[in-house]
């Protein structure tokens, strides 16, 4: 209520509030804020899998941010078995592209390939192959999109691969 207040009664919301049917909150900089409403995504996907954190971003970070990958393009994900990785990895894969995780160790590696399903992993962790090495046997002619969430020398090795045109999203 009032007058600075950008939501309506009766408006969906999120933000740091409880599991209750009604709260009063202070508007603010921690919520509330007004459900992104995403194309093609059912509202009540915000309470699950495109929650505030981890699959907005990812879904941000694939669709939003940069000419979202189309099939043939070579999509690498970093941090691909962690909370937003999985996720972006998921919704990459939607689009046709192949898809390339990064993770640490051959667990982790596993999990992208047997059971996300995605293109090929690279275990950053290994001492036989460099990530160079093993991004040119996995994308040999090159990245289209990359979604980076660890920078430093993980992103240099895909930058010197990427195809004209490629996008990077940070």
């Amino acid at each position: 209520a009032g007058s600075n207040n950008k939501l309506k009664v009766g408006s969906k919301c999120l933000g740091l509030l409880g599991a209750q049917t009604v709260a009063k909150v202070t508007p603010g900089p921690e919520g509330p804020m007004a459900v992104a409403k995403l194309p093609g995504v059912p509202l009540s996907s915000s309470l699950g899998m495109l929650g505030l954190t981890t699959g907005f971003t990812a879904w941000m970070g694939i669709f939003r941010v940069a000419q979202k990958p189309k099939k043939g393009d070579v999509v690498v994900i970093t941090a691909a078995a962690g909370a937003v990785g999985h996720i972006a990895a998921q919704l990459a894969l939607t689009t046709g592209a192949k898809v390339i995780g990064v993770a640490g160790g051959p667990e982790k590696c596993d999990f992208l390939t047997k059971t996300l399903k995605l293109d090929g992993a690279i275990d950053y962790k290994s001492s036989t192959y460099s990530v160079g090495e093993q991004l040119d046997a996995l994308a040999p002619d090159g990245v289209d999109f990359m979604l980076d969430q660890v920078g430093g020398e993980m992103l240099d090795d895909v930058l010197t691969r990427v195809r004209p045109n490629g996008r990077i999203v940070i």
